[in-house]
């Protein structure tokens, strides 16, 4: 719920394998390596829709900007 209160391009949260990650850090979406993709998954759980993103460790670009990640 939390989550999905974060969907602006300016304020842009996402899960992925339990992992909440901050996407919204100045410059991060123009840095990224796969462009505005975030955007589709703006306040959502990209897990299931981003088989590509996994395993979490291959996030390394967007390491910095973990919120919060189930242990």
């Amino acid at each position: 719920a939390d989550v999905a209160r974060h969907a602006t391009r300016d304020d842009l949260w996402i899960v992925v394998d339990d992992t909440v990650y901050d996407m919204s850090s100045s410059g991060f979406l123009e840095r990224h390596p796969g462009g505005p993709a975030p955007l589709r998954y703006a306040g959502q759980d990209a897990s299931a829709d981003a088989p590509g993103m996994r395993p979490t460790n291959q996030l390394g670009h967007a390491r910095t900007n973990i919120l919060y990640r189930r242990e």
